[in-house]
């Protein structure tokens, strides 16, 4: 008998406007930038979701979810592993959590037995338009509206060696496109050890060309802004581009967006996990452009499980 699948959805409306960021739960008024955030659930076969381990439920109010993101304020980063970070090649000031970039606990528990949970189904910016993502609400996406920058400066934009921005051109960026989201499996458990954790980096972009350390786009910029031609790039970070595949009975094709298996940690009848999950904008990517901080993002994570 083929499985069902549980589905879990966290959405988050994130706003960056010149470094700052507010968030809203998608289903709140849009009239106007909400400074809030909140965590949704939609699930029929007991897969639940809880901030802090002990309260679970299909969602998070949006008061517990400000006071973790209430002083976010991006500024382009690095990380080699998904958990530590450090400044990008702009040499920013030392990172602070959920200042600097958004990090944040999920707590699953089931009394099924699909305990298997995902990152899945994700849609690429190119897939569909902005103002009409409330359609995809069961879906993965870190999407922006894109922002319209005037260059200062000739530089080759890539990845074709004829792709050149000239000084004074305008053209459409976009920030989701330099975004980064890491999940790192934990113990729900202080007293249960994980054998071998799953930490992934993941580029909901799947725009790998673009992607980590190029030579051209931002780096490019950075250069001829600065005079510098000796940039040392570090090493890239191993980054997953794109999510598991369902079939059409919703059955996945392998493990790409495994984050965690649930496991029998307590005496409660329920298998538990967890999972941090880091969102920041990767210094080293080739469309982190100054520019970006300054567009509308809207970031959903959906999960399922088997």
């Amino acid at each position: 008998m083929r499985k069902l699948l549980t589905s879990i959805l966290v959405t988050l409306i994130l706003f960056v406007t010149l470094g700052s960021v507010s968030l809203a739960w998608v289903n709140l008024p849009r009239t106007n930038i909400i400074d809030d955030i909140s965590f949704g659930a939609k699930t029929k076969t007991g897969l639940e979701i809880s901030l802090d381990g002990i309260e679970y439920k299909n969602e998070i109010d949006e008061a517990s979810i400000n006071e973790i993101i209430r002083n976010i304020n991006f500024k382009d980063m690095t990380s080699s592993d998904g958990i530590t970070f450090e400044s990008g090649y702009s040499k920013n000031s030392q990172i602070v959590k959920n200042r600097d970039y958004i990090s944040f606990d999920i707590y699953f528990r089931t009394n099924e037995t699909r305990r298997n949970v995902y990152l899945a189904d994700n849609i690429k910016r190119e897939e569909v338009l902005y103002d009409e993502l409330k359609r995809f609400e069961e879906h993965t996406y870190i999407i922006s509206k894109g922002i319209n920058w005037r260059t200062n400066n000739d530089f080759w934009y890539g990845p074709e060696l004829e792709d050149i921005r000239e000084s004074g051109s305008v053209n459409r960026y976009y920030a989701s496109d330099a975004i980064r989201i890491s999940s790192i499996e934990k113990s729900p458990n202080a007293g249960y050890e994980l054998e071998d954790p799953i930490i992934k980096i993941f580029d909901l972009s799947e725009n790998e060309t673009r992607g980590f350390g190029k030579e051209f786009g931002a780096i490019d910029y950075f250069k001829k802004v600065t005079g510098n031609n000796n940039i040392e790039i570090p090493d890239a970070p191993k980054v997953i581009y794109g999510l598991t595949k369902f079939d059409e009975y919703q059955i996945p094709d392998g493990d790409k967006s495994l984050i965690t298996t649930l496991r029998y940690v307590d005496n409660s009848g329920y298998a538990k996990g967890k999972v941090t999950f880091n969102i920041w904008v990767e210094g080293w990517d080739a469309d982190s452009f100054d520019a970006i901080l300054g567009d509308k993002i809207s970031i959903q994570l959906a999960f399922k499980s088997n």
